[in-house]
């Protein structure tokens, strides 16, 4: 009796995820309205994808007018750039990894 009743907590989550994430994969629009913040990930991934330095992505960091930090760290542009690499700059597909990801 216990035993079932784990597989079936274990199949209620399985399901609740799954629920989200078609919900969230419904919604993705075309456009970015995110932060900025993730503009400069995906100059990063870019970056990672070119070979190029990762840290150059055109942002001209000013200490005094401190808006954001001269670059992010690489965990999140490492996870876009398979995506940036097959899909170049498409947001639809940036988009479902998040889904994919959040869930």
């Amino acid at each position: 009796m216990r035993e079932s009743s784990v597989t079936t907590g274990n199949l209620w989550l399985i399901l609740l995820l799954i629920t989200i994430a078609i919900f969230h994969a419904v919604t993705i629009r075309q456009g970015h309205i995110w932060a900025d913040d993730f503009a400069m990930c995906i100059h990063h991934a870019q970056n990672i994808v070119e070979g190029r330095p990762y840290a150059q992505t055109g942002y001209l960091f000013t200490p005094t007018a401190l808006v954001g930090p001269r670059m992010y760290p690489p965990v999140f542009p490492l996870l876009l750039a398979p995506v940036v690499r097959f899909f170049d700059l498409n947001l639809i597909p940036m988009k479902f990894e998040q889904v994919i990801f959040s869930c």
